[in-house]
């Protein structure tokens, strides 16, 4: 008997639990069916009729805001954002189109758009068939950052929000919010002086930068012997060439929040890296960009910008050793090395990083001091630019392609 009971409890608690007006009920609806249980159960066992009236209080609540959620919606929604990538300071715009797809007039309806961890809600009227509204909306972009935009849903629930019954409609489209970018000045005739390459110590029989003369040995390719040296010292010479590669720029920002005196100058940071890579694609020049221990695809500027839009302030292993250690591994034939970090990074850091690069790639360093004063100063063989804003960037550039 007692086994009877509890298998009858359990098949009537199952069919409770699935019934779907059950289903429609929010936190607060919850908790009104819960105090009109414990006053039912009140009133069944101490007699009290005022927890008779509050338990059918709560009946009668929740029947009402159940019958908000009856009956079915039938929408084709189109979610558009344009442009899907903006620069951080301006304004994305985008459109949601609503459709009534169903054979009849569709009632009045409420759509809720999320936009990050926030939610924006419009109104939709009576639609007769296929009757469309249209709304626009703005989406301020204040900070770099990617931004998911949707999906577009629809609700239906009771003003005092004990029920909601939701329906999705449309998919996530992500909002690239660019870092702000300063437009330098071609860098080839200073920052990437060789044109045609950048010569390594690596010897050569056959390249463009020619070296010494060397004598000459079996195997040597008689289309470098140099025939008025040789005729006049009697013996044979060849051209004797060092290897040259094409100017690739390997721009390593750290990403640790110790390097840096706040979120600011990070993102003063991350614009600086922007910046140089962007100027050295736009001059046909390749790039590596290394944001603490991730590698940011770099083909192309859009593709580069998308990836700078996702880095992360805060990555605890994306200090400035960490990313010069990664640097090695995805753009080792790099010729030019950046390194950008914030005001924190002290001198001995800096160099603990630079000596963890290839030694015949030119170094520079940019340090992010928002607050600070423009300045440059050579330390060794590495060029070291202070930059207190993206204002001043260009000129400290320049400055130190001057020297």
């Amino acid at each position: 008997m007692f086994r009877l009971a509890v298998t009858t409890v359990r098949a009537v608690s199952k069919r409770v639990v699935g019934l779907p007006v059950l289903r429609t009920l929010t936190r607060l609806g919850w908790i009104v069916v819960a105090v009109g249980c414990v006053s039912w159960f009140g009133a069944w066992r101490l007699g009290w009729k005022e927890l008779a009236v509050v338990a059918g209080s709560c009946l009668a609540v929740l029947a009402g805001s159940a019958g908000f959620t009856i009956g079915r919606q039938a929408f084709a929604v189109d979610l558009v954002l344009q442009p899907k990538r903006v620069t951080a300071g301006d304004r994305a715009s985008g459109q949601m189109v609503v459709r009534n797809a169903a054979g009849h007039r569709q009632l009045p309806a409420r759509m809720e758009l999320r936009v990050g961890v926030g939610r924006a809600e419009f109104h939709v009227p009576s639609l007769a068939v296929d009757g469309e509204h249209d709304e626009l909306f703005s989406i301020p972009a204040e900070r770099r950052a990617v931004i998911p935009v949707g999906p577009v849903i629809s609700v239906k629930g009771d003003p005092v929000g004990l029920c909601r019954v939701e329906k999705v409609w449309t998919g996530i489209e992500d909002l690239f919010v660019h870092p702000r970018i300063s437009p330098l000045d071609r860098l080839g005739s200073g920052f990437l002086k060789d044109l045609e390459g950048q010569t390594t110590n690596d010897l050569s029989s056959s390249d463009i930068a020619f070296h010494t003369l060397r004598e000459y040995v079996p195997g040597d390719d008689r289309r470098h012997v140099h025939w008025k040296t040789s005729a006049r010292i009697g013996q044979l010479m060849v051209k004797q060439y060092v290897d040259t590669r094409r100017s690739h720029l390997a721009v390593i920002l750290s990403t640790a929040a110790v390097d840096y005196a706040d979120e600011e100058e990070f993102e003063l940071a991350v614009s600086l890296a922007g910046s140089l890579a962007v100027r050295t694609l736009r001059d046909e020049q390749a790039v590596s960009m290394i944001a603490g221990t991730r590698s940011v695809p770099s083909a192309n500027w859009q593709m580069l910008m998308d990836g700078l839009a996702r880095v992360e302030f805060g990555e605890a292993d994306g200090h400035l050793q960490a990313a010069a250690i990664q640097a090695n591994k995805s753009a080792s034939g790099a010729s030019i090395v950046a390194l950008v970090m914030g005001s924190t990074v002290e001198l001995p850091e800096i160099r603990y990083a630079t000596n963890r690069l290839v030694s015949d790639s030119r170094i520079v360093v940019l340090r992010a001091n928002v607050g600070g004063s423009l300045s440059y100063r050579p330390v060794g063989t590495t060029a070291m630019i202070n930059v207190p804003s993206l204002e001043e960037f260009a000129q400290g550039l320049w400055r130190a392609t001057q020297v």
